[in-house]
């Protein structure tokens, strides 16, 4: 037969202009194709749940590899062809029923030309993810599929054009980056100059040192982003012990938020919540040991525990007192008059608690600092938009109060508070009316 009547020559020629890029000739009448899997919808994948490895999603998986030979006689005989992936993570169902899918097409087309449409339902299929929820693999295969995935939409990114949402032109993507949280496209000289100077004043927000290296911004950058990072949690944290020395003031090495050791590429998060960082166990940041049984060597483990170091200096010192440390059988904690078996506070100690108590009040809201609008008098809640209709509304204690206390602390002692301050100040009053009732009474009951 002459090649011109050939109906393989008329088919291979078709497939050569359609897959110009993806088809490679082995011979003038078998080929092989690489078909680009790119989801239509995200395939979750995980690596059967072992505790180290969490489930995540992809949108890109390697190419299918299709090899096919168009027989003599072709197309009154099918087609060889062989399907498989590299690396193996189809499942062998899904590629035995898209090789049988070949010869139902192959018959239902008359046994006319077939290829074509066969390798149009196996590239569906394959966008579609063959049908599959998710992808359960080996952990070896579950990290080389992310590392696919993730060169496949960087190159995929790189090809296309994008707005940047901070000067707004239109760049290429290779010249832009696109945030791993949010996925906002910004160019990257934009994003070089917002970091760069946020890292410089010192206000930084949170994001990954690995994203701050693709970007990219520079190594030294970064690391001063991390060690600003871990500044600001260490010195919000209560827990934090800081080295007395003067010139040095590093914090104790037995803090909640201890320096990484990885590389900055590998910095998924900068530093986890106190509550879940190692630390310092509640017990050592109290000042009273227990008074249970074998209260002489609970005391002297409490005593022992007061030992820190200093990260930067190597400095050991005592918690309490900050002095070089002195070793578990010295008692450096401020006492006076033991009351049933119970430390008491020194005079400068409790002068300081009662100042707190009377001259200030804790945020309703959380006790701390959340920029909660909040009455001082009654400890009620303001509306930001506005706060004045609380000193407005008749019935309630802080009536047409708004400018008590505007003369400052000093006129605070003859100011009546309401609501919870109100009860507040009350409680504080009786507890100190108790203290000093069974101070006094202890004292009486001493041997003269």
């Amino acid at each position: 037969m002459d090649n011109a009547d050939d109906e393989r020559v008329l088919e291979i020629e078709s497939l050569q202009a359609i897959y110009s890029d993806e088809l490679t000739l082995l011979s003038p009448f078998s080929a092989k194709i690489e078909l680009a899997v790119a989801l239509i919808a995200p395939l979750r994948i995980d690596a059967g749940n072992p505790e180290d490895v969490r489930e995540q999603s992809v949108s890109f998986l390697p190419s299918l590899h299709v090899s096919f030979t168009l027989p003599d006689g072709y197309p009154a005989a099918p087609p060889q062809i062989q399907l498989h992936t590299a690396p193996d993570r189809i499942p062998r169902d899904k590629i035995d029923a898209l090789l049988e899918a070949v010869i139902t097409l192959w018959e239902e087309n008359g046994r006319s030309l077939v290829m074509y449409d066969w390798l149009s339902f196996v590239q569906e299929q394959a966008d579609l993810a063959f049908g599959l929820s998710v992808l359960v693999v080996a952990k070896q295969l579950y990290a080389e599929l992310l590392s696919f995935n993730y060169t496949a939409s960087k190159d995929n990114f790189n090809k296309a054009s994008s707005s940047c949402g901070i000067c707004l032109d239109d760049k290429r993507g290779s010249a832009c980056h696109r945030m791993d949280h949010c996925h906002h496209v910004f160019c990257i000289q934009c994003l070089r100059d917002y970091y760069n100077a946020s890292i410089i004043a010192g206000s930084v927000h949170l994001i990954t040192p690995r994203e701050l290296l693709q970007i990219p911004l520079e190594r030294p950058a970064v690391q001063r982003y991390v060690d600003i990072m871990r500044k600001k949690k260490l010195e919000t944290d209560k827990s934090t012990v800081w080295c007395p020395r003067k010139w040095c003031q590093g914090a104790a090495c037995d803090n909640n938020y201890p320096k990484l050791d990885m590389p900055l590429s590998e910095m998924d998060q900068v530093y986890k919540t106190a509550s879940t960082a190692p630390g310092l166990p509640p017990e050592l940041n109290k000042m009273e040991p227990p008074n249970e049984e074998d209260e002489l060597t609970k005391d002297k483990k409490y005593l022992a525990d007061q030992l820190c170091v200093c990260e930067d200096c190597s400095f050991a010192f005592c918690k309490l007192c900050k002095s070089t440390w002195h070793g578990e059988h010295y008692d450096c904690r401020p006492r006076t008059q033991s009351v049933a078996g119970r430390l008491e506070p020194s005079k400068e100690e409790q002068a300081s608690r009662d100042f707190v108590a009377l001259h200030t009040t804790p945020c309703p809201s959380c006790n701390s600092c959340c920029r909660t609008h909040f009455c001082y008098l009654c400890s009620g809640w303001l509306s930001p938009t506005n706060p004045y209709a609380h000193f407005n509304t008749r019935g309630t204690p802080c009536f047409q109060r708004l400018w008590v206390l505007q003369d400052g602390d000093d006129a605070q002692a003859q100011v009546e508070f309401g609501g919870a301050r109100g009860a507040e100040m009350e409680a504080c009053g009786i507890v100190t009316a108790d203290e000093e009732r069974r101070r006094q009474e202890a004292m009486a009951e001493m041997p003269h």
